[in-house]
């Protein structure tokens, strides 16, 4: 079993590290978290994959469609939340902060080039995500069944690439431990974090 966490310092480093694993191993807990809006009808959570982590920055960010709906609904109301689960360690983050949309800056441009042309096939589709359609389909015109995908082969799929950017505000932690569940809470406060132990 994971050792249970006794130190703020080293608590606040362990879940950055983690999250910085997610971002770069898919087989990771953290690479798929939850990520939560609100839209005009109340809370929308959907699953996201992570593609970058910044500690210094306070950075997450994703990929995404710019005709998504999430992208209209952060562009709104910028206060979004987080949650991941690992349920090796049985660490659960809840983390808050405001959202940023990245269309074509250098950031988005960056995640684009630095993406493999496999993951970038699902923005090639002419059609806006959530359209009706009378039968199952990905949408995606072209055959990209084969594995030997070129960026060439995704260019047209830029138009409708975007990036979200979270910066980190607070972190809620929670540990099921056998010797006893522990929660702690993080927030950003005139330059660094500030952490409390909390009641779970």
């Amino acid at each position: 079993m994971t050792e249970r966490h006794t130190d703020l310092n080293q608590l606040l480093q362990h879940i950055w590290d983690q999250i910085h694993k997610g971002a770069a191993d898919p087989a990771h807990p953290y690479h798929s978290p939850a990520f939560g809006t609100l839209g005009s009808n109340g809370p929308n959570v959907r699953t996201i994959i992570l593609r970058r982590a910044e500690l210094e920055a306070r950075s997450l960010c994703f990929h995404s469609d710019r005709r998504a709906q999430k992208i209209n609904e952060i562009q709104k109301h910028p206060r979004v939340a987080l949650h991941f689960w690992n349920s090796d360690s049985r660490e659960q983050l809840r983390i808050t902060g405001n959202a940023t949309v990245h269309f074509d800056d250098q950031i988005a441009n960056q995640l684009w080039q630095h993406s493999r042309p496999k993951s970038l096939i699902t923005y090639v589709k002419p059609t806006t995500p959530g359209t009706k359609v009378d039968q199952p389909e990905s949408g995606i015109v072209g055959n990209f069944q084969s594995g030997n995908v070129s960026m060439s082969d995704v260019e047209v799929g830029r138009q409708h690439f975007a990036v979200v950017c979270t910066q980190v505000d607070e972190i809620d932690f929670l540990q099921l431990h056998n010797e006893g569940n522990c929660r702690a809470y993080f927030q950003w406060e005139s330059g660094r974090y500030e952490g409390a132990w909390l009641i779970p």
